[in-house]
């Protein structure tokens, strides 16, 4: 009868067994489930400084552009005064593209950003929008002084 007794023992070795690995996988998959949801969380934190960068930058390119055309007196000639506020303007808004464009990598280490090419001019497109010659009858700017 001993072996009856043995049988007994590694049937409730091999239940109780079960029993942990049944718990185990259930543990296991709340544990996946919710590195799934954190992984998804780090990835919208990782995407919100590049798209507050984009929509910060893509107006200010477009002052930007406007304020050097300006500086060029392209629009007709400035009085001094003009001319001083429009490369505050300038140098402002300048100053506010680098804070933008240095967002993405600010909280974000070991991440690497991809920079352009030396020489490569990024906001080149912007600038060509606001060159395009103004439409037939568009406003002219005078000025004041």
């Amino acid at each position: 009868m001993w072996w009856t007794a043995a049988l007994c023992s590694v049937a409730l070795a091999l239940i109780v067994c079960a029993v942990l690995l049944a718990r185990s996988q259930c543990s296991l998959q709340r544990t996946r489930g919710e590195l799934a949801r954190l992984r998804a969380f780090h990835e919208e934190r990782m995407r919100r400084p590049n798209v507050l960068s984009h929509e910060l930058r893509t107006p200010l390119t477009v002052v930007r552009g406007a304020a050097e055309l300006l500086l060029d007196e392209s629009a007709g000639p400035l009085n001094p005064d003009q001319k001083r506020f429009v490369q505050t303007i300038a140098e402002n808004s300048n100053q506010v593209i680098e804070m933008a464009s240095d967002l993405p990598g600010r909280g974000q280490f070991g991440i690497r950003t991809v920079q352009p090419a030396p020489g490569v001019d990024r906001d080149a497109p912007a600038r060509a929008q606001v060159r395009r010659p103004a439409a037939p009858g568009a406003h002219r700017l005078h000025p004041h002084g």
